[in-house]
């Protein structure tokens, strides 16, 4: 990340903080997942952001992780994280429609 980030350590606690990464604390430790960036450069991918966005504030870390991890009844049981560098549009729409669910 360094050829891209001039301070990588910064950049990512700053989108840890603000919940912009997928992340989840684990064993005194943050880990966080690599299918959120793109690997040209390390940008989170743009699908990600969005769904991120759609779970926030409804969603703690671990189940956002989970729901990226597991698959989906909207995406015909196949798992967002797979669907995330294939259909963004079919991943968002996912997750707004777990976030209606889970709102209620």
């Amino acid at each position: 990340m360094r050829h891209h980030w001039a301070q990588p350590i910064s950049a990512l606690a700053q989108r840890i903080v603000k919940r912009e990464l997928v992340h989840v604390a684990w064993h005194a430790q943050i880990l966080i997942p690599l299918f959120q960036f793109s690997t040209d450069d390390w940008v989170v991918r743009p699908v990600v952001r969005s769904a991120l966005v759609e779970l926030r504030g409804v969603f703690d870390d671990w189940e956002v992780a989970s729901w990226f991890a597991q698959a989906n009844t909207w995406l015909s049981e196949q798992r967002p994280v797979d669907l995330a560098v294939q259909d963004d549009g079919a991943v968002i729409g996912a997750a707004r429609a777990d976030r209606f669910i889970a709102r209620g």
